[in-house]
């Protein structure tokens, strides 16, 4: 694995992570609060509440109490978003040239960035000569 490999794994498993704590916070939040939707479900997340007033205030409460996991999911989101640019520009940087210039008019294209993300992450790098293609 490469450095850009590497940093975007990186990336990817950090926004997964605050991702992860976001969720398992609010649904013990919701908990919490004792809030029941009318067909007697408990809301996994705030905008499953149906109620529009017991969402408006688990919203405000929960960006009081919580929401430096807001801004934490905000910077790894940043953080994932550079690491798929280097990715990106790496698979690039070792396609041939014609491919390249068609790749970087439509590199983002979301159907077309996704595929660059996933096939220069899968590139085996010790295969691709130092210097590129």
């Amino acid at each position: 694995m490469n450095k850009a490999q590497k940093k975007y794994a990186e990336a990817k498993a950090l926004k997964e992570a605050v991702q992860k704590t976001i969720d398992e916070t609010e649904e013990a939040f919701i908990k919490e609060l004792g809030i029941v939707n009318e067909d007697g479900a408990v809301p996994a997340r705030i905008w499953l509440i149906d109620d529009e007033k017991a969402f408006d205030d688990a919203c405000a409460k929960f960006e009081s109490e919580h929401g430096d996991l807001n801004n934490d999911l905000n910077a790894a989101s940043d953080a994932l978003i550079a690491a798929e640019d280097a990715l990106i520009d790496w698979g690039l940087s070792i396609a041939p040239a014609g491919v390249r210039e068609v790749l970087e008019k439509h590199r983002k294209e979301c159907k077309t960035r996704s595929k660059l993300i996933d096939y220069s992450f899968r590139l085996d790098a010790r295969t691709v000569p130092k210097g590129g293609i």
